[in-house]
């Protein structure tokens, strides 16, 4: 069920609320009041809005990366999916939105220990002769380890990011009813049809969020390359 049965209603929970104000102070820090304004968000929120140190000074393009990097993951990964759209955007934002990046600092190694037990159901050591609690990737939705099963064998262990999919899954909906009050007003987002592109991501990246989904690809890849020696999956 979506936050929004109109364009606009009530939020479901606190949660949500905070959230949406959010949102929507960071895009008007960033110069983008003029929308929150145009299109009635505006009373949605509270608190002071400090601009950013420069946001007058540089482009918009510029500043929308800006923004939606520090919105996080949900938003990165809409920005990294705009960025490959030559069709629907002007050149000057596919080249911004092209430099968004979503590597951010690893959550802790306690959290990532406790994890990988909680997964397993029993202790590290009964799977792993060697487990490097120190990341050596991490991004916005998982972070990425290095290990030693039992018998010898070289792994990496991918972990999603604690709470991930509930922030996720509370900025889809957000998103969502933002795309309707957007596309109500300004003509140009209507024309793009963004509520279609919002749907569109929904499905992508809640695939992402589903590692079993990601392990079904690598089996099917290793079994159509099985006869390749040059491939190893």
């Amino acid at each position: 069920m979506s936050l929004w049965s109109s364009p606009l209603h009530l939020l479901r929970t606190y949660h949500d609320a905070v959230r949406l104000n959010q949102i929507l102070l960071t895009f008007s820090r960033y110069g983008f009041d003029y929308l929150l304004v145009h299109t009635g968000l505006r009373r949605f929120t509270r608190g002071r809005k400090t601009p950013a140190v420069d946001a007058a000074s540089v482009t918009p393009q510029v500043n929308l990366r800006r923004a939606i990097e520090e919105l996080g993951p949900t938003f990165i990964k809409f920005g990294q999916m705009l960025s490959t759209r030559r069709d629907l955007l002007p050149e000057p934002f596919i080249a911004e939105l092209a430099r968004l990046q979503d590597n951010v600092t690893p959550f802790s190694e306690r959290e990532a220990l406790a994890l990988v037990e909680a997964e397993l159901g029993r202790p590290m050591g009964e799977v792993f002769s060697d487990f490097r609690s120190t990341p050596f990737a991490a991004a916005s939705l998982a972070q990425v380890h290095r290990a030693t099963m039992r018998d010898g064998t070289a792994v990496v262990v991918k972990l999603r990011r604690p709470g991930v999919e509930h922030t996720i899954a509370t900025d889809l909906d957000i998103m969502e009813g933002l795309a309707g009050v957007l596309s109500q007003h300004v003509e140009g987002l209507r024309r793009l049809n963004i509520r279609a592109m919002v749907a569109e991501f929904r499905k992508s990246i809640t695939a992402e969020l589903d590692f079993r989904r990601e392990l079904l690809n690598a089996v099917t890849l290793r079994s159509r390359f099985a006869s390749d020696p040059q491939v190893h999956i």
